[in-house]
């Protein structure tokens, strides 16, 4: 594991370019711990899991679950953001229905949305590497978060509500 803490100055692009060589080399996980990081002196460790729920993250999944049964408490939130919304699949079962040689039933689009909510829900379970009596040892707890909408712009939104103490992404 790597870690590392600074703060900004003139020469932080030449340590972000080493930085981002070394980061790029690691094969094992790596911390950044900013300066003003701070651990809780009570309560729940508060860990992000943004998760783009693709295989080449699988190690990063099952990581940030065998690290949080080490933890204790340890508050997990497992999010991903889709770009899928209602108005979406309105729009594109309204072009089909407008391109469609044949009238035939289509699809409501809230049953599409809710089947694949139910779908990205599932995809989160199955990334869980450990069981969830080895995970609640502790108190720990875990939610699953699916959030819609630009996924830097909804991902910082949950930062800022959720104060993570640990961020990870995979």
């Amino acid at each position: 594991t790597l870690i590392g803490s600074g703060e900004f100055d003139e020469g932080v692009f030449k340590r972000l370019t080493t930085a981002f060589q070394v980061l790029s080399q690691a094969e094992k996980p790596v911390l950044i711990v900013p300066e003003k990081a701070s651990l809780p002196k009570e309560g729940a460790l508060r860990i992000l899991f943004a998760d783009d729920l693709e295989d080449h993250t699988l190690n990063a999944a099952d990581f940030i679950f065998r690290l949080s049964t080490k933890l204790e408490p340890v508050d997990l939130q497992h999010v991903h953001v889709s770009g899928l919304s209602v108005e979406n699949l309105e729009a594109g079962i309204e072009m089909a229905q407008a391109t469609a040689h044949a009238s035939s039933a289509m699809p409501k689009a809230s049953d599409l949305y809710q089947a694949a909510r139910e779908s990205l829900a599932e995809s989160m379970a199955d990334r869980i590497s450990v069981s969830q009596a080895e995970f609640s040892v502790g108190g720990n707890c875990y939610d699953q978060v699916i959030l819609e909408g630009n996924p830097s712009e909804r991902l910082q939104s949950f930062r800022e509500e959720f104060k993570p103490q640990i961020e990870v992404f995979g």
